[in-house]
């Protein structure tokens, strides 16, 4: 607690998103940061410029859901809702003609397959798998009309115009409805907030498909103009570098401080000096990461 105080009063900390200061400051019990606090993802712009659209009529085609993420602890409660709530869109859209897909696996696939099993969804449940990197965008473009996910992918996917809800995440079974969103209208640049129960919350799921439905032109662009106007790579480049500017933390205070580990430290000094000196951090839009 000591510590972030202190990177706080130097302003040497910063934030990727409100869900993230929001835990901090209420975990620790401290006073709210007054400074410009979030340095939000950095996602390079797409050079695919489609508008994906479709004249969606209920009983006539076929409407392609996706789940994007691994199956882990804290997603797994999340996905399984997600299953449940389509079962039930579905009962009262009994004409509708839909599948989903789920691209990604993990520790708890086998207790997803059992639940599965168990529910028997009166609509097709596919397993994709691990799908890579370089082909993930155009497999769920392909193959998907609307994808559930957090984080990173949400971003990924928006940019591309695909119509994208983000989901809460939670480390055991929900019981109440979940505040599903579409992208854009997410607060400060979160990519995804535990859920919290509301049993006076309406079903979102319902609300925001028959919205989709009727509406996706305005969901796919809205969702990338939140993309290019929040997760910009010039602006949140030059809000980074001003973050060091106005930081009165040194190196030497980081090193000298009996909270962080001198070992550790040196560690990362080293290698953000190899990185600098020999190849760019950021290099190309299909090479975020490189290795020095």
């Amino acid at each position: 607690k000591k510590f972030i105080i202190e990177l706080i009063q130097k302003k040497a900390i910063y934030f990727m998103d409100n869900e993230n200061y929001v835990t901090t400051i209420n975990l620790l019990s401290i006073d709210m940061v007054t400074y410009d606090k979030y340095l939000p993802l950095i996602i390079p712009k797409t050079k695919r410029n489609i508008n994906r659209i479709k004249n969606y009529e209920l009983g006539k085609q076929t409407i392609s859901f996706g789940w994007v993420g691994r199956i882990t602890k804290f997603k797994f409660f999340s996905l399984i809702k997600i299953i449940s709530d389509l079962c039930e869109y579905y009962k009262k859209n009994p004409n509708t003609f839909m599948n989903f897909y789920i691209v990604g696996d993990g520790e708890l696939t086998a207790e997803l397959n059992a639940y599965i099993d168990k529910l028997d969804p009166p609509y097709e449940i596919k397993f994709v798998g691990t799908v890579k990197n370089k082909d993930l965008t155009d497999f769920i473009f392909e193959n998907m009309d609307l994808v559930f996910t957090m984080g990173l992918s949400a971003l990924e996917l928006a940019q591309n115009s695909i119509p994208t809800i983000v989901t809460p995440f939670s480390y055991s079974e929900i019981k109440s409805n979940l505040n599903y969103k579409f992208l854009y209208n997410m607060n400060e640049y979160d990519l995804g907030c535990q859920h919290i129960a509301d049993n006076s919350l309406p079903n979102q799921l319902e609300l925001l498909l028959d919205y989709f439905l009727l509406n996706n032109k305005s969901v796919s662009k809205s969702n990338k103009e939140y993309i290019e106007k929040y997760f910009n790579n010039n602006i949140n480049v030059s809000k980074f570098i001003n973050a060091i500017s106005n930081s009165s933390y040194r190196i030497d205070d980081v090193i000298k401080n009996k909270f962080t580990n001198p070992d550790l430290i040196s560690l990362i000094l080293k290698r953000l000096n190899c990185m600098i000196k020999s190849k760019p951090i950021i290099s190309n839009e299909n090479n975020l990461r490189q290795d020095c």
